[in-house]
């Protein structure tokens, strides 16, 4: 809504916005180009984390302040109660600003209100009388007070920690469970990083290991009849996958075998390339014809091809954040890097150097729904 002080407000807006400017400059020319980049991917994970479970990070923290209140609250009565069964406290008021009696006595009846309806009245709070029995004065002290007016205030005070304190952070404590609990359940895990994991669960490993015997060598035995492993592109894809268009850029576009491909995609993401797109200068009517095609099927998944030995550049960023505003918030964007080209073989392996610079660039962009792969795996 509207500030209550909209030129303050707007005043301490831009101090803020000028502070942060400065802040960053100042950090940017301190930390190295190296150290920029990791700090865009730690920030853009965080984003990531927030888009996708968005208020859990919120409910727990909740949750626990609340049980802090209710334990404060219930040691506050507690150890009111003790104090006052164990020994003689004199409770009292005073104050330099000259309230009347009959000031204090509307005061603490406005406050007694909650309880005031079931409480007796000579419980709920202290009467007139007894307000003015208690009013302390520093230079007469206590001696001419009687006990029953000083006595008076304990009930009304346990039962303003109780009502203000202790039952609103009960009641807190049992709604931040119920959100959490409904924050929990309209959690999908359909991110990357959640693909990513119930893929590495679901692929089966195969490994075999023989052990020397004492009588020496002997013939090997027939292998077992292992039954052979389905396609990888139909079963690990599923029944509902729906597959995915892969873009490939115009310079390679020729010099990429389709079937390697295919095989490579499904290995490593464990869904089959429907169509292939040439990627090139038009990526305005490709972008368009995705997002076409987002709309009509409720979602399209895309995979892009890219050369890890040349670096990210601000046009590829910016075709990718224009492709996830094509395909939707939710589809799912695989980003599978080859190497530099060797004669007759582009699927080489990935510099470790290259990977890292790739891996935080991506990562700074703090989208959940987009993955980067290596399609050929590292050898060390």
């Amino acid at each position: 809504g509207r500030p209550p002080f909209p030129l303050l407000y707007g005043m301490l807006g831009a101090l803020l916005a000028s502070l942060v400017v400065r802040v960053r400059t100042g950090a940017r020319r301190r930390i190295s180009g190296r150290g920029r980049a990791g700090l865009g991917a730690v920030a853009g994970m965080i984003r990531g984390r927030r888009r996708t479970y968005g208020a859990l990070f919120y409910w727990p923290l909740f949750v626990l302040a609340q049980i802090f209140g209710i334990a404060f609250n219930t040691g506050v009565l507690a150890a009111t109660l003790l104090r006052v069964l164990g020994t003689d406290i004199a409770f009292g008021w005073q104050s330099s600003i000259l309230f009347s009696a009959d000031a204090v006595y509307q005061a603490v009846e406005a406050v007694a209100l909650p309880w005031s309806w079931f409480v007796p009245p000579e419980t709920a709070h202290p009467t007139l009388a007894q307000i003015v029995g208690s009013h302390m004065v520093l230079k007469d002290g206590i001696y001419h007070l009687a006990t029953r007016d000083l006595v008076s205030w304990w009930p009304f005070l346990c039962l303003a920690v109780l009502f203000y304190g202790l039952i609103p952070r009960l009641l807190f404590l049992f709604a931040g469970i119920l959100f959490k609990s409904r924050a929990m359940a309209r959690l999908d895990f359909s991110h990357s990083r959640a693909e990513q994991l119930l893929q590495r669960m679901e692929t089966p490993l195969l490994d075999t290991e023989g052990q020397p015997t004492a009588a020496g060598p002997q013939a090997p035995p027939a292998p077992e009849s292992v039954s052979p492993a389905p396609p990888a592109a139909e079963d690990a894809a599923g029944p509902s996958d729906k597959g995915m268009v892969a873009l490939i850029p115009e310079d390679i576009y020729e010099a990429c075998p389709r079937g390697e491909l295919e095989a490579l995609t499904s290995q490593v993401f464990g869904s089959r390339i429907q169509e292939t797109l040439r990627m090139g200068e038009a990526d305005q009517a490709l972008l368009a014809r995705l997002s076409d095609a987002a709309g009509g099927n409720g979602g399209s998944d895309v995979f892009i091809l890219k050369e890890a030995w040349q670096p990210p550049i601000r046009e590829d960023i910016a075709f990718i954040q224009r492709l996830r505003q094509a395909v939707g918030e939710r589809s799912r964007i695989r980003m599978g890097l080859i190497g530099r080209p060797a004669p007759g073989n582009i699927f080489t392996p990935v510099a470790a150097q290259d990977w890292r610079i790739w891996h935080d660039k991506i990562a700074s962009l703090g989208d959940p729904y987009l993955r980067l792969e290596r399609l050929v795996k590292h050898e060390a």
